[in-house]
């Protein structure tokens, strides 16, 4: 390639990047929110991780603070205790060429997942997001000037 289609190549693949870390910030904080997750006492929607390898569910709300302590006034004296969501892994660097997970680390999240929420249905309508954020619009292209004169180019369409 020429040195103007490397740096066209080199743009498209930042913007790409770019896109993709928005696109997975965007449904990491859907997910982390309470108006998608279930939230007893807020471990479970702070339980969300990206990752380029699977999560393991593995934590036991027992084990961390705030959140354990929530859990016990919630079952003794104080049902109205305020859940706590504060998300406890920070989004890794990636590109996208990257394969990338999201999955909650709790011990119950298979239970969870499996109750009424609204997480199976924000699940099935990411696919028409990425849809929306990925695919090429309508009226919008990109063509790339081959070889001629400005009167007399060969334009090649790329998107």
């Amino acid at each position: 390639m020429g040195k103007l289609a490397d740096q066209i190549d080199a743009q498209i693949n930042a913007d790409l990047d770019q896109a993709f870390r928005e696109f997975i910030r965007f449904i990491y904080n859907d997910l982390s929110s309470e108006e998608i997750s279930p939230v007893y006492t807020g471990f479970f929607a702070s339980s969300w991780k990206v990752a380029k390898s699977r999560p393991r569910p593995t934590h036991k709300v027992e084990d961390y603070e705030p959140w354990a302590t929530i859990k016990k006034e919630k079952r003794r004296r104080f049902p109205g205790f305020t859940p706590r969501i504060e998300p406890r892994f920070d989004i890794p660097s990636f590109t996208s060429d990257d394969t990338i997970f999201i999955g909650n680390t709790t011990k119950y999240a298979r239970y969870a997942l499996e109750r009424p929420s609204q997480i199976v249905s924000y699940l099935g309508g990411i696919k028409a997001i990425a849809s929306t954020i990925f695919n090429a619009k309508d009226g919008i292209s990109l063509r790339v000037a081959g070889s001629g004169t400005a009167r007399g180019s060969r334009y090649q369409r790329i998107l």
